[in-house]
Parts: C-alpha cells; sequence; structure tokens
C-alpha cells in the first residue's frame, strides 16, 4: 500500500475520501502508467485487508486518470448559456408547395405517391407530407389520381 501512495503523491495523484484527482499538470502517459503499477502492485499482495485497500486506491487511480483523458461535460440540466450571445431559436418550417411541386413529376404516367415525396425530403412524416399535398390538389395547383391496389386504395400525384 505504501507503493501506491507514494506513486501517487510523486506523480501528483490525490486520492482522498473516497475520490481520485489527477493533477491538471501530469501528463497523461505517466499517469496511465502509474495506475498500472499500482494494479500490478495490488495484484502482487497476498490475500487479505491489505490487498483489498489497494486495489480500491489502484481503482481510484485508474478512474482519476480516466477523468484526466475524457471532456467534462455537466451531469444534467441545460448548458449554460455563454455571456453576450442570445440563442436562436429557428422555427423549421413545413416545405413550401413550391418546394413540393419541385418533387412532382409531370404526367399521369410519372405520378407518386405522398410516401415517395416524404422519403425525397427526408423530413417530417408521410402524413404531413400527404396532407399538404392534398390541400395543393384542392386548390388546383397539382391533380390526384386513385390507385386501387389488393386492399387499399393509395393517391397518387402529379403535375
Amino acid at each position: 500500500m505504501a507503493y501506491v501512495a507514494g506513486a501517487q503523491t510523486a506523480l501528483g495523484l490525490n486520492v482522498y475520501a473516497g475520490q481520485a484527482s489527477v493533477s491538471k499538470t501530469l501528463n497523461f502517459e505517466e499517469a496511465d502508467a502509474a495506475a498500472y503499477d499500482a494494479l500490478e502492485y495490488a495484484r502482487t499482495l497476498p490475500p487479505g485487508p491489505g490487498r483489498a485497500d489497494a486495489f480500491k486506491q489502484a481503482g481510484k487511480l485508474r478512474a482519476a486518470v480516466d477523468r484526466l483523458r475524457s471532456p467534462r461535460f455537466p451531469l444534467r440540466g441545460r448548458p449554460p448559456n455563454v455571456a453576450g450571445h442570445k440563442k436562436v431559436v429557428r422555427r423549421v418550417q413545413m416545405p413550401l408547395e413550391d418546394d413540393l411541386l419541385r418533387l412532382l413529376p409531370f404526367g399521369e404516367e410519372n405520378a407518386v405517391s405522398a410516401r415517395v415525396i416524404w422519403q425525397q425530403l427526408g423530413e417530417w412524416s408521410v402524413l404531413s407530407i400527404r396532407s399538404r399535398l392534398n390541400q395543393m390538389a384542392a386548390a388546383g395547383r397539382i391533380r390526384r389520381k386513385e390507385v386501387k391496389q389488393a386492399s387499399r386504395s393509395v393517391f397518387h400525384y402529379y403535375r
């Protein structure tokens, strides 16, 4: 156990009250090697309370080294707002009719379903695209035909 504590102190690693910390000036490779050495030392000890304590210290040391390597993120809650910057909330809108018109083919023989248009857009839902296409068809901007399939009917849209 003295070796583990000595290695921790020599490398700027502090283990206290069940938590371990690593000094910021410590090189990651050195800290990683120290954690590995502490684990190897704990493995060489005979079974008993000393070995258990050495494994605990080695585990705390390994956790401290892992914290040194990984980025720090807050555990929960909203991220802090950067001072002087207003948050810009962008409202995502449904595609305009012109966008949908660009995707619709010309001619009845090339008509496509709302699902095909939805797959090309990659946004929203099939129902919202179908609703917008039905509104456009009711207004006379596009044409719609009903195609009967085995157990259902599907509307195809075209210009």
